[in-house]
């Protein structure tokens, strides 16, 4: 059976995308129940990360509790590969035979270093330490036979956009782990985009961005069953 980590980036840059994980979560609730797999959900923003649901088999569960998650501030992305880490290392404890993957939903923007304790005045200085830190977390995932299955959300969000280097990020850390690395493109009408700039409507989610994510998660996860990812897979 799969121990399934979804690592979410709760940065501001994500928040239109939330909506969509939790529908995302919800519609493998059927296949986990059927492999006996298992769900678990983490979440990483502003300088920490949270585990917001341990592995369970109740994704009804998990799904509710995605859906009261709201994104803001940094993007401290190697805290949360960090905490993914250690909750694997905990499950496997409980359970040697768990085959545990992390699906990461990130634009990989990482801006915050695993250690807050690092100052520079620099700017830049911080996100050269944050990049190397998730790759250096990346490294101890590959060790333990941990793969990342990175999933980035492309669209016409007020915040999002091609984040080149965050892009880049997520590809070595699946190349580094073994996983695989999944662009999904999900262009929003620019009319409902100018009516949550001016905070008119809330976020809205449509079936077919629900619909684009899932079968990239559902694909992915058939593919590290068979232990044959396919890298750079653009939806």
């Amino acid at each position: 059976t799969l121990t399934i980590i979804f690592l979410l980036d709760l940065s501001d840059s994500m928040a239109d995308y939330l909506p969509i994980v939790s529908r995302v979560i919800l519609g493998l609730h059927r296949e986990a129940y059927t492999k006996r797999d298992k769900v678990g959900v983490i979440a990483f923003q502003g300088f920490n990360a949270n585990v917001i649901s341990h592995p369970t088999r109740n994704l009804l569960v998990v799904a509710r509790k995605v859906r009261r998650l709201r994104a803001s501030g940094y993007t401290p992305l190697a805290k949360g590969l960090q905490t993914s880490l250690e909750l694997i290392k905990a499950e496997k404890r409980r359970d040697k035979s768990a085959l545990p993957v992390v699906v990461l939903i990130s634009d990989g923007a990482a801006n915050v270093p695993l250690s807050t304790t690092f100052v520079s005045p620099f700017y830049l200085d911080s996100l050269r330490r944050a990049y190397e830190d998730s790759i250096s977390i990346a490294k101890n995932l590959a060790r333990m036979r941990i793969p990342v299955i990175a999933i980035t959300p492309v669209g016409e969000s007020i915040y999002q956009g091609l984040n080149r280097s965050g892009l880049e990020l997520l590809r070595t850390i699946a190349n580094i782990t073994g996983g695989g690395f999944y662009v999904v493109s999900m262009p929003k009408p620019r009319e409902f985009i100018e009516l949550v700039k001016k905070n008119i409507f809330p976020s809205y989610t449509t079936d077919e961005e629900v619909k684009a994510m899932s079968r990239v998660v559902k694909d992915a996860i058939v593919l590290f069953r068979r232990g044959n990812f396919r890298e750079g897979l653009i939806y």
